[in-house]
């Protein structure tokens, strides 16, 4: 499932780096089932910054070689406030409502909107029921 050598070249990554990059990603969901990935979690494996791995990341969602899921999480202490969702638009709308609550679980402070909530994307194998 990995991009071609060319891909890699119109989307701004070494060769090198992105043989490698893919090659972890291919690792995890053959060997992970149907677990999630995530960006942090390859940049780690692949000693690649995240930044270049959002890069094939994002190349990989775009060819729908994965598929995303969005889940918010709070901005101060990076908890999740509330469920997975399949769009970004529906966490913006939960969160300018207020549906993630007053307060964080975790650190107890405020959730004031938006403005307090970060989305974090979470990349499945494409045909995984979430």
């Amino acid at each position: 499932m990995s991009l071609s050598n060319s891909f890699f070249k119109e989307i701004g990554v070494q060769e090198e780096i992105g043989v490698r990059v893919t090659s972890v990603i291919d690792d995890l969901l053959e060997k992970g089932g149907n677990r999630p990935i995530d960006i942090q979690l390859v940049s780690e494996k692949s000693g690649i910054p995240g930044s270049t791995v959002k890069q094939i990341f994002f190349a990989y969602l775009t060819l729908q070689m994965l598929k995303g899921t969005f889940l918010p999480i709070h901005r101060k202490c990076g908890e999740p406030v509330g469920t997975q969702e399949t769009s970004v638009a529906a966490i913006l709308e939960k969160a300018k409502k207020g549906r993630f609550g007053d307060l964080c679980f975790k650190c107890h402070d405020p959730i004031e909107g938006q403005k307090d909530v970060e989305i974090q994307i979470i990349f499945w194998k494409p045909g995984t029921n979430v």
